[in-house]
């Protein structure tokens, strides 16, 4: 399509509701690290983060990321108040959070956002790439349901509204598309579907919408926003069930495993290749094609505009995965289950180490010479492990970090007094994480044993019991 074709008028309000998994990251990193460009050209891209995701939820009253601050009507007045006093810019408003809005919060967003006229913009993807992303999404929000068991309730069990009753409200894009032609007019709204084997589409696209030269906003990349692979999600899902077992905090959560565990696997490796990823079985992709069918359908009856070929979103993959490969316990490489015990340890931020030295000390540690194997930070080879396995290991490393207190008094610097007795900051990276391993094998042999101990007295403040 004709970039002058997509051109919004000048004060347009150009609204991006997502979904989920659609690519929005991108398009919201873009468009963040490109404000100053973004002035040059009289486009202000709203809220001061890469996404106004408290707005957005605070409209549409969908639930947030577990343990973070909720939203408050304040948050979408806010954003209400900073769209009109942009002016005659034109405004892009990009949050995925909008696509769990119903009819009335669709209406409400469209008609609450003034100061030009309104544009909605809708991503779409195959189902088919969408689910298995979602999940892992939901896991690392706390989620402890099995993959195998989500994908039957969600593609199987009519109604299909559980476990997670939100994923057909963000994805049953059909219906998305109506809700929301409904509420701006078919003519005030586009559906872009993303071309797989053109990255540079979904940029380009809302370059021309706001008119930006082509090229100005540049995808980023971003390890935080990757992908876990099968068992990466799999040791933080068997992570979130422990969790629910012994009734710990949503805010320790947030800490300890998405910002914690989680993050420090995402950003502290690129998976090879051979890890393999969640698959999607036959039966899953045959749903997939079919909402992807009632989607097409429905874009063309409804007369919205369209830019790609919709026809793809009924596409399946030719390899498909059987049963047995959704239940079988996943191994994860030792670097993976490393990372996430360091997560774990320095989310707790009370370590005054480096990663790197942590990492170094934690490898000393596991070096079968004793020597120091792990060199500038680096990661020795390390053997591959269960992920029930690795979730025992990262649980021990959460529980005996909670354990740790911070100090406000001065570390008295005598090196005869036992490590156990040192406050925090007189300890060094390498008997610190001595301290945190001895400490969760302790715990590890007492929960194999079913006694409890000190240590969970110890944590339980820490964690919220």
């Amino acid at each position: 399509m004709n970039p002058q074709e997509l051109l919004l008028a000048p004060a347009s309000r150009l609204v991006h509701i997502g979904p989920h998994k659609t690519g929005t990251t991108s398009v919201q990193s873009a468009f963040h690290v490109g404000r100053t460009m973004l002035r040059q050209h009289r486009v202000h891209y709203a809220g001061s983060t890469e996404q106004p995701l408290l707005a957005a939820l605070a409209v549409v009253g969908g639930e947030g990321m577990r343990g973070d601050r909720p939203a408050q009507p304040e948050d979408w007045t806010e954003l209400v108040d900073e769209v009109r006093d942009a002016g005659d810019q034109r405004v892009v408003v990009s949050s995925e959070f909008f696509s769990y809005a119903d009819d009335a919060a669709a209406r409400r967003v469209v008609t609450e956002i003034t100061g030009g006229p309104v544009h909605v913009v809708i991503t779409l993807r195959p189902i088919y790439k969408i689910a298995p992303s979602q999940w892992q999404q939901f896991v690392q929000n706390g989620f402890g349901v099995p993959y195998d068991k989500w994908l039957d309730g969600m593609f199987r069990r009519p109604p299909y509204d559980q476990p997670t009753p939100s994923f057909w409200r963000r994805h049953k894009q059909d219906d998305l598309v109506r809700r929301w032609a409904d509420a701006v007019g078919p003519e005030n709204l586009t559906v872009v579907v993303a071309d797989e084997s053109d990255p540079g589409m979904l940029l380009r696209t809302f370059e021309a919408f706001v008119g930006l030269p082509e090229g100005s906003l540049v995808h980023t990349k971003k390890a935080a926003n990757r992908s876990l692979t099968f068992g990466e999600i799999e040791l933080v899902r068997r992570i979130n069930v422990e969790w629910e077992k012994r009734g710990w905090s949503d805010e320790a959560h947030a800490r300890f495993v998405r910002r914690g565990a989680a993050r420090r696997m995402k950003i502290g490796r690129w998976p090879a290749p051979e890890e393999p990823r969640l698959p999607m079985p036959k039966w899953a992709l045959g749903r997939s094609a079919e909402v992807g069918a009632e989607t097409a359908g429905a874009t063309t009856s409804l007369g919205v505009r369209v830019v790609g070929d919709i026809s793809t979103l009924t596409e399946v993959p030719d390899k498909v995965a059987e049963d047995d490969e959704l239940t079988a316990m996943p191994e994860l490489p030792g670097d993976a289950v490393a990372l996430a015990i360091l997560g774990a340890i320095a989310a707790s931020g009370w370590v005054n180490a480096t990663p790197q030295q942590l990492s170094r000390a934690i490898f000393t540690l596991a070096a079968e010479d004793g020597k120091d194997s792990a060199k500038d930070g680096g990661f020795p080879d390390l053997p591959t492990m269960l992920a029930d396995s690795a979730a025992l290991a990262v649980t021990g490393a959460i529980i005996a970090s909670a354990a740790v207190t911070p100090a406000k008094q001065k570390p008295v610097p005598a090196m005869d007094v036992p490590v156990e007795e040192r406050l925090v900051h007189a300890v060094s990276a390498r008997e610190l994480v001595r301290v945190v391993a001895q400490r969760g094998r302790r715990r590890l042999r007492r929960q194999f044993s079913g006694r409890q101990g000190p240590p969970e007295a110890e944590a339980r403040a820490a964690l919220g019991r």
